[in-house]
């Protein structure tokens, strides 16, 4: 397993780089400071830097130097300037690559991995093995092991994304969903979708998700306990927009409502990226309140012919 170490003395993009560098099977330690990199350098081996330009004590460059004089280890320069000089300078003194604020953590994922690629053995099929929670996922043989089982149901590769400067980018780890779920991509959904959200019919209700999803994305369980028990809120992100938001009564329960939804968040980065729901609510209609039962990521089959 790869060490990697985080300098940087934003302590959210530190959170953030080593969440995304541990679901991708890294070792992490962090540090704050110029000083504290440099300690930790030379009393260990690690296989790559991320190092902030921008730190306390003992800037990034510095570091660089003075590490340059003992140890090879790769360095990935990180900044929020993003002048050619500082660029320049960066890789003369000894950097292997450098990136400028705001980035994608899968873009610093992608290059950490091309740079040990070049550097590593590349006789270690290990490496083509990758594990989340529960799941294994084997290149060398295509396959996918659940819970140490071996499966060969049909699936959907999901891939989050968002847009900045009309360009698209991967926003967090792709995951599996069973083939009952997709996301819609027909643009005559989005269509259908806009319109039933001017449905005063519904005006409310649209009102009480987009609440729900403020709280939801604040990782605050007492923000999420007046709208349910049942949902867990989620931190790192900050909720922008709903854009696309579809309702549908159920057929056997009349205190049910179904909500179908694409949200945009931020996240810590200031980049956005989309995400499809389905919102299951129980309806008080005497006192016209609502409550979420269930959320579920994705749009499930069931609710697809609605959106056709």
């Amino acid at each position: 397993m790869y060490k990697v170490l985080i300098a940087d003395d934003n302590k959210q993009i530190v959170s953030i780089l080593s969440e995304y560098c541990k679901k991708n099977n890294f070792t992490v330690s962090t540090v704050f400071d110029g000083e504290e990199a440099l300690k930790k350098i030379e009393k260990n081996k690690f296989d790559i830097v991320l190092l902030d330009v921008m730190m306390p004590k003992k800037d990034g460059f510095d570091v660089c130097r003075e590490t340059r004089k003992f140890s090879n280890v790769p360095i990935i320069m990180i900044t929020a300037r993003g002048e050619d000089y500082e660029k320049i300078m960066g890789l003369e003194i000894g950097a292997d690559d450098y990136i400028v604020k705001p980035f994608s953590p899968g873009e610093i994922i992608a290059r950490i991995n091309a740079i040990l690629r070049r550097i590593m053995p590349k006789n270690d099929e290990s490496e083509k093995i990758f594990t989340f929670d529960n799941l294994e996922i084997d290149l060398n043989n295509f396959t996918v092991k659940v819970n140490d089982e071996w499966k060969n149901n049909v699936g959907v590769i999901n891939i989050p994304y968002g847009v900045k400067n009309n360009k698209y980018y991967v926003s967090d780890l792709p995951y599996f969903t069973d083939e009952d779920s997709y996301i819609a991509k027909n643009p005559k959904n989005k269509v259908q979708l806009n319109l039933q959200a001017d449905d005063s019919k519904y005006s409310k209700a649209k009102e009480y998700v987009e609440a729900f999803f403020k709280a939801y994305a604040s990782g605050d369980k007492t923000q999420m306990s007046p709208f349910s028990k049942e949902v867990r809120p989620v931190k790192g992100y900050v909720f922008n927009s709903v854009d696309y938001s579809y309702f549908i009564q159920d057929k056997q329960k009349e205190d049910v409502l179904v909500n179908i939804v694409q949200v945009t968040f931020t996240d810590g980065l200031g980049l956005t990226h989309q995400e499809n729901f389905v919102v299951t609510l129980q309806v008080d209609k005497k006192e016209e309140t609502y409550r979420v039962q269930k959320l579920e990521h994705g749009i499930s089959k069931k609710y697809a012919a609605e959106l056709k």
